[in-house]
């Protein structure tokens, strides 16, 4: 039978091609060409949506606070900004000496300019803190009023508090009270005679200054004994003033030396002593612990062995601390009153060695909390080395404070360990900015890389090339960009007595 394929009622030809996708009778209308890109542009959206969500989970996770640190020849380090811990204000302290041209009490002078060298000079270092009169000088005389005067000025127009060391051995402590009332008391009589005195409270004291070295008469029984009467006196004439003791020449553990002529512990004994008054009288009179550090007693035997004493506070100062609160129940303020390479006289080394060995100490005492640190000192001694020089002119060791003011305020613990290129780290309390303090000891060039570890990350990668025996200051921005502070001074400039200077180079964003 033959089928009919057209031309009967009901039925229609079909034409093959017609089934094809997009053609005749079956095929789907074609979309605009507005519905396309519109298509593409949501997926788009989608994708950018989605890396947005991914930084966002990341910086509420933490994610995005996670940085690497590499340094050629050196294992990566971690850069963790939520492990962040703001740092005292006060680390940042210098000794000073009565001013040039100030008579003592005993007709002594004193001997440290304060003029705009000096003045200017504390501004651009970044102090905090001045611990006056200094040094031995402060047992060997009694400083007078204008003496007081001329350093209280100097604090103001150096914005630092004051620290003021009053004399023990030659004193009593109906003077050490006069002192603190003349300083903190705006009513005090004899302000009289002073009508252009600044007013300055002093909130810090310290009572004495190494009782450890005034030979084998004096004990540890006694300076306890001398250090409550003076302590207790003190505090009468204004109870809201913090008292530091026991300024020992050193630290070198517990139940070490140095001990007194009956074989006490210094800083064990004086503790107890203390302890036993304020518990029998419920009156506390110690406020922080202070301790002196001179890691070379005399001449210094190698740069090496300069360097190395830095690392000795990262087990020293767990130590002390340990120490304190096994003795007196409680953990108290730790305050580096004199820190330098060496005491008074002797060899030592280079100044840029120095500076170097000062850049990597600090970091270190910062990374360790310390409350207060005082350098010894700003100026007047040349051996050791001061901030500036008998001259004003700055030294480097003026420009490691310079580096350290570029520093953020809140300080990461990173622990390069004993590496020849040390790493120390701070970020603010937005975690915004990151400062790396980075010093290389060595004399080869070291290349270093900042990198964020989140891959989706707000921070850029940084590079930098470190001199040989430098020290930089890198500042990084979340977003991008930054600068880098470096000092690398020329051998010239070290060669003539002159610093060198610090440079200045932008980061790419």
């Amino acid at each position: 039978m033959q089928t009919e394929t057209s031309g009967q009622p009901g039925s229609a030809a079909v034409d093959p091609g017609a089934l094809r996708i997009g053609y005749g009778v079956y095929a789907r209308p074609r979309k605009p060409r507005w519905q396309r890109w519109l298509r593409i542009l949501l997926v788009v959206l989608l994708i950018v949506v989605a890396v947005l969500a991914t930084q966002l989970a990341a910086g509420l996770s933490g994610a995005d606070d996670l940085l690497m640190v590499h340094i050629e020849n050196q294992q990566p380090i971690n850069i963790d900004l939520r492990t962040s811990t703001a740092r005292s204000p006060y680390v940042f302290g210098v000794n000073v000496f009565p001013a040039a041209g100030t008579q003592a009490a005993d007709g002594s002078y004193g001997f440290m300019p304060y003029g705009p060298h000096t003045i200017q000079g504390l501004i651009g270092a970044g102090i905090t803190m001045l611990r006056f009169p200094g040094g031995t000088w402060g047992e060997a005389h009694t400083v007078s009023y204008q003496q007081v005067n001329a350093f209280l000025h100097l604090a103001q127009q150096v914005h630092a508090a004051p620290l003021i060391q009053v004399r023990l051995r030659g004193s009593t402590p109906a003077a050490a009270a006069a002192l603190v009332s003349y300083c903190n008391n705006p009513h005090n009589p004899i302000r009289q005679q002073y009508p252009n005195a600044p007013f300055l409270p002093v909130h810090y004291w310290a009572i004495g200054n190494e009782p450890d070295q005034r030979g084998p008469d004096y004990t540890v029984a006694d300076y306890v004994h001398d250090f409550i009467a003076f302590a207790t006196a003190m505090k009468v004439a204004d109870p809201t003033i913090q008292i530091f003791g026991p300024e020992l020449s050193q630290y070198n553990g517990p139940d070490a030396p140095p001990f007194d002529a009956h074989g006490t512990p210094w800083l064990t004994g004086f503790l107890q002593g203390v302890l036993a008054f304020e518990r029998a009288h419920n009156w506390q009179i110690l406020d922080g612990v202070s301790l002196h550090r001179y890691p070379f007693v005399a001449n210094i035997d190698s740069t090496s062995l300069l360097f190395a004493t830095a690392d000795e506070w990262r087990y020293a100062l767990p130590l002390l601390r340990k120490q304190i609160h096994q003795v007196m129940g409680t953990d108290l303020p730790i305050a580096i009153t004199e820190i330098n390479t060496s005491a008074l006289g002797g060899q030592i080394a280079s100044p840029l060695a120095t500076a170097l060995w000062w850049a990597n100490t600090l970091g270190i005492l910062l990374e360790e909390h310390v409350n207060y640190v005082d350098f010894f000192a700003a100026r007047g001694v040349s051996h050791p080395y001061a901030l500036l020089t008998m001259a004003g002119d700055p030294t480097p060791l003026y420009r490691v404070m310079q580096l350290y003011t570029h520093m953020a305020p809140d300080v990461i613990p990173v622990d390069s360990g004993d590496n020849v290129v040390s790493l120390y780290a701070a970020t603010d309390a937005a975690h915004d900015t990151v400062t790396l303090m980075l010093i290389n000891k060595s004399a080869l060039e070291a290349a270093v890389t900042v990198s964020p570890v989140q891959r989706f990350s707000a921070w850029h990668t940084a590079r930098l090339r470190l001199p040989p025996y430098a020290a930089a200051c890198m500042v990084l921005y979340r977003g991008g960009g930054g600068q880098v502070f470096l000092y690398a001074p020329p051998a010239q400039a070290l060669a003539t007595g002159q610093a060198g200077p610090i440079t200045m180079e932008p980061l790419p964003k």
